[in-house]
């Protein structure tokens, strides 16, 4: 796929590994298959990593470019932040790896958009990354919420809405599944099923249109176990009212 959309105008290639909004995370090897492309054709890998920390497939982080063996990358980007897996989101901290004439360009660029970060934002970052031992803590008992999470909107949808399709989550914390099936004559998109939920139900979800498809929704599953549960009933009642009303 890729070899049929790369031309002579490509300069990069973003990815997002874990992916928002289905939760997808790259492997080692899918990643060293991509550095290889990219490197093998000139073009830049960009990846946005932000979510790495939230992974729910094994110890640890989920896999990264700059754990690619030594010699697979070309020229590379990678993006990553605070917000995520320090539960800094509205902090506004994130940070670039990569070659120093590029970090100078995005220097340029960004002192033009949003000048500085906050001060408390900094102090609280600097915390965050230099307090190892009480930040491993943290974010180990943060993943272990999350993986729980994860799996307890994966078993509610098996209980709840049966047949509906889904992405199990590998990382991040979002849920998406297709909701194509509860359209009517009047309800044809995601925008519009969603819309209808908030305000029958007050659930708010994220439709699909945002991310290339508007048949599929994406719920995040950053709340509390009782909070997710009675979004679901919710979801659950919605869903079989307007199935009794066809």
């Amino acid at each position: 796929d890729l070899d049929q959309s790369v031309t002579d105008a490509t300069r990069g290639l973003i990815i997002n590994t874990p992916c928002n909004p289905t939760g997808a995370v790259y492997s080692e090897d899918e990643l060293c298959a991509l550095a290889e492309w990219c490197r093998e054709r000139g073009v830049w890998l960009l990846s946005d990593e932000i979510y790495r920390h939230i992974y729910h497939e094994g110890e640890g982080a989920a896999p990264g470019i700059l754990g690619l063996a030594p010699g697979t990358l070309g020229p590379h980007v990678l993006i990553d932040g605070a917000s995520k897996s320090f539960a800094m989101t509205g902090w506004r901290i994130g940070f670039t790896y990569a070659d120093t004439e590029v970090t100078k360009k995005f220097s340029a660029l960004q002192s033009q958009i949003t000048s500085n970060a906050a001060t408390p934002s900094q102090f609280a970052a600097l915390a965050a990354f230099t307090e190892k031992d009480s930040a491993g803590i943290a974010l180990a008992s943060m993943g272990q919420a999350f993986a729980r999470r994860r799996d307890l909107v994966c078993r509610l949808m098996d209980n709840l809405l049966p047949g509906v399709p889904f992405i199990r989550p590998c990382g991040a914390f979002y849920l998406f599944f297709c909701v194509e099936g509860f359209f009517d004559e009047e309800i044809t998109s995601a925008t519009q099923w969603c819309s209808q939920l908030l305000q029958q139900q007050g659930v708010a979800l994220v439709p699909g249109a945002a991310f290339g498809d508007d048949s599929w929704v994406r719920m995040s599953f950053a709340s509390a176990d009782e909070v997710i549960e009675e979004a679901f009933m919710r979801i659950s009642s919605a869903v079989h009212k307007g199935a009794s009303a066809q």
